[in-house]
């Protein structure tokens, strides 16, 4: 899980960069969540550095 995480992050501008269609079906919930989204990343990155366990069930309680 954490790898597929991380590739999320480091590939989030190719995966924003999708087509405009789908770009705007999108838009309004990235707006929405964006600091929610921040913020999961932040807590994610800080946990994975402590070497703590981040399992899909903790990140969706987080969120």
């Amino acid at each position: 899980m954490s790898k597929q995480l991380h590739d999320w992050i480091n590939n989030k501008d190719k995966l924003i960069s999708v087509t405009l269609y789908i770009q705007k079906l999108n838009t309004d919930i990235h707006l929405k969540f964006l600091y929610i989204e921040d913020e999961l990343i932040e807590w994610f990155t800080e946990a994975r550095g402590q070497l703590k366990t981040v399992t899909r069930f903790i990140i969706q309680i987080k969120a």
